[in-house]
């Protein structure tokens, strides 16, 4: 889980997916 995320309250985006499915 990346805080950006949460900090922003924003959608993720295609990078954000991106970095989610490596993390994951």
């Amino acid at each position: 889980m990346l805080p950006t995320n949460l900090e922003l309250g924003s959608f993720p985006t295609e990078m954000e997916q991106k970095r989610m499915g490596e993390h994951l």
